[in-house]
């Protein structure tokens, strides 16, 4: 069998457009990881820099495709009031998830969740102690997804309505409505919701203080 070469690439997401980034100046360029493959067996792994180029005016998420498996970077917040949590949703979806986004090239996870709250949401936010890391796999639309999470407590500069049950805020984010609601706490309640990554329902009921860091298939 002839020698293969493996190489992920990084993308630019505009919309509903992902084009290649071009080539950048030589401060900024990103590592790319080659693999040199025989077979099954791997026989080495090359590092390499490619350069890139980002016009400003574009999002810059970190996504990784490979084949029909998708790499994704995401930011999470924990944001509290009247002791309900803060979830959210793209309107129509049957799921939620905490309020956050992909983080950007760049970006710290930490100023990527105050960049979405501050575009989501409309105020500034304090973004405090990371709280979980969720290597959460699943499929989604066809293909498989390697989502890496960070999620951190996060305080708002200003408070949110609050209703326990309603819609209290929505937003054009892109090309999607999102909506946002508060949520009781409790394992119940946020699995009749749906929450997403699954492993965050117990960790938010438990309301325990400690660091965790967990791995979390929700593939066939």
């Amino acid at each position: 069998m002839k020698e293969g070469r493996l190489a992920p690439a990084f993308f630019v997401e505009r919309g509903e457009r992902r084009v290649r980034a071009p080539a950048m100046p030589m401060r900024k360029r990103l590592p790319v990881f080659v693999v040199s493959f025989r077979s099954e067996f791997l026989v080495g792994v090359e590092f390499s820099w490619r350069p890139w180029r980002m016009d400003d005016t574009a999002r810059k998420m970190i996504v990784m495709d490979a084949g029909v498996s998708r790499f994704q970077l995401r930011a999470g917040a924990l944001i509290w009031a009247t002791d309900h949590i803060l979830v959210h949703r793209a309107v129509g979806d049957p799921y939620w998830s905490l309020p956050g986004g992909r983080v950007e090239l760049d970006e710290s996870s930490e100023e990527a969740l105050a960049r979405e709250i501050d575009e989501e949401l409309g105020c500034t936010a304090t973004v405090g102690r990371l709280r979980f890391v969720i290597e959460n796999f699943f499929e989604l639309d066809g293909r498989k997804a390697h989502e890496l999470g960070f999620y951190f407590d996060a305080e708002l500069s200003r408070p949110l309505p609050f209703h326990e049950s309603e819609i209290i805020h929505r937003v054009r984010d892109g090309n999607s409505d999102l909506e946002f609601r508060w949520a009781l706490p409790t394992a119940t309640t946020l699995h009749e919701l749906d929450l997403k990554p699954r492993p965050l329902r117990d960790l938010i009921a438990a309301k325990n203080a400690d660091f965790a860091h967990l791995v979390y298939r929700d593939v066939p």
